[in-house]
């Protein structure tokens, strides 16, 4: 039959952080339904207005393995990268919402994938895999490889390429070695509005050190993008997909507006 998937494709990889204490409280099928909602959730802002109607629409293709999740570019095009990237900004910040915390990469590179028989093999997950692991937050990395190929998303003039400066700032990512290194990075904190504030997405149940440094860390960079002014943008002139998400105990649409409920 042969591959689904063969050549150079931006991917995504992430990890679900603190996956063995979900394991350990929920059940397998509450576990299959919250990756459902997950997914869901996430197409649900996944629309077309090219069309005369706005319809769904397949922005990349998408692997959940236990703790892992990969997402694959439909193409080697800047409509590609762009599709995934905007899925994988949208699933992050869902996800957090969920109390699953993610911590991942983008990268761009030869790919190969033949589902049938459980192949998955390529540079770019490679990549991606040591990104993800030298990262001491809940982020992001959008590696110098995606990048440099599709350079010209960013240097437009229209609203796309200015919302993708926003989406995708430089920023120091948090590393391991208590080091930082100034990248790319996935801006999820844009265009959230929390209820019960930002830091209420992050939970340290165990009083673990390291996931606490990790939450800090993740704290910062939030701050960071408000203060930077780039954690909103005007709902009535951006593409549906980049539409503001309310996380709330009631409909932000009816009665009283809702406001973020911290400095995150």
């Amino acid at each position: 039959m042969g591959p689904e998937i063969k050549g150079k494709r931006a991917i995504a990889f992430f990890d679900i952080l603190g996956f063995k204490e979900k394991v350990a409280t929920l059940t397998i099928d509450e576990l299959a339904d919250s990756y459902s909602k997950l997914i869901s959730n996430t197409e649900n802002y996944m629309l077309d207005e090219s069309t005369s109607k706005i319809v769904r629409k397949e922005t990349c293709k998408r692997f959940i393995f236990s703790d892992s999740i990969f997402l694959i570019a439909n193409e080697d095009t800047e409509q590609g990268f762009v599709d995934l990237f905007t899925y994988a900004w949208r699933m992050m910040q869902i996800a957090f919402a969920m109390k699953f915390p993610l911590r991942g990469a983008i990268t761009y590179g030869d790919v190969y994938v033949e589902q049938s028989k459980g192949i998955f093999i390529g540079e770019s997950i490679v990549k991606a895999a040591i990104w993800e692991n030298k990262q001491d937050w809940m982020g992001a990395v959008v590696d110098k490889s995606a990048i440099e190929r599709y350079h010209a998303v960013f240097e437009g003039k229209d609203i796309l390429s200015e919302l993708l400066n926003i989406l995708m700032p430089i920023y120091p990512v948090p590393l391991k070695n208590n080091m930082a290194d100034d990248q790319k990075v996935i801006n999820w904190r844009a265009n959230i509005i929390s209820e019960h504030g930002i830091k209420a997405l992050f939970q340290n149940k165990e009083n673990d050190e390291s996931v606490e440094r990790k939450i800090e860390n993740t704290l910062s960079f939030a701050k960071a993008m408000r203060e930077n002014r780039i954690a909103y943008f005007n709902d009535y002139i951006v593409p549906i997909p980049y539409r503001r998400l309310y996380i709330a105990d009631h409909n932000p649409y009816q009665g009283i507006p809702i406001k973020n409920g911290d400095e995150y």
